[in-house]
């Protein structure tokens, strides 16, 4: 084999040597030592999950981004998408019987390919906490500062921290047509503004020309029930 095959990696694949390996692994023990300051338990899932793990947890349109590949009994595997879910499979199963709430963290290598954005690592560091079976604002509160703690520890001086709830978000999408309704939850997931706009520019010219389409109110009949 020629040294010049030997240097191709697969699209998406890095070689971290140096400054950026000790760089990487110092960021790496900074985030763990906040979360293990905080009381959060540390767990370590495995590598490969079946593809359902993934796909209850997101929602068949994770399928294409995961990166999969039969079992020798004909199950699919799939490289870990994202801790969540195989913390969420632990939790009821492994911790079904502990108290809440349960405080876990991770640290490790997530696989995900996005061919829509060229360039983009297949595999990235994740470091994360959840806290399962405690829903109240004094929740939010932790891990809001989680958070920000997280980030200072990481060096970052100027940063943004940006707030999503489902709850919230829920009555809008469901307005949308469900064919775009999946597309907009993972452009929100990814804070990808652009494809997000542009999408709702087009359904907002759409609905706009429909209602033009539609007759005068006055030319509409409709059945209504009377009281007696």
């Amino acid at each position: 084999m020629l040294p010049s095959q030997l240097a191709v990696t697969p699209p998406g694949a890095l070689d971290l040597t140096g400054e950026a390996a000790r760089r990487r692994r110092e960021l790496q023990r900074a985030a763990m030592a906040v979360l293990e300051r905080a009381a959060y338990e540390e767990l370590i899932p495995p590598t490969l999950e079946y593809q359902d793990t993934f796909l209850r947890a997101g929602g068949p349109g994770v399928a294409e981004r995961l990166i999969r590949f039969p079992d020798r009994d004909g199950r699919i595997l799939a490289l870990r998408y994202d801790f969540t879910a195989s913390l969420a499979r632990i939790a009821a199963t492994t911790f079904s019987g502990t108290s809440r709430p349960l405080r876990l963290c991770y640290s490790g290598t997530v696989y995900r390919q996005e061919p829509e954005r060229g360039g983009r690592p297949r595999e990235m560091l994740q470091v994360g906490a959840e806290l399962l079976g405690q829903g109240d604002l004094a929740a939010d509160i932790e891990i809001v500062r989680l958070t920000i703690a997280l980030v200072r520890a990481a060096g970052l001086q100027d940063f943004q921290v940006n707030l999503g709830h489902v709850a919230v978000l829920a009555p809008g999408i469901a307005a949308l047509d469900e064919a775009l309704r999946a597309d907009v939850r993972r452009w929100i997931d990814r804070k990808d503004r652009g494809s997000l706009c542009r999408a709702l520019r087009i359904a907002r010219t759409d609905h706009n020309l429909f209602a033009r389409a539609r007759p005068p109110v006055s030319q509409t009949r409709s059945l209504r029930p009377s009281a007696a």
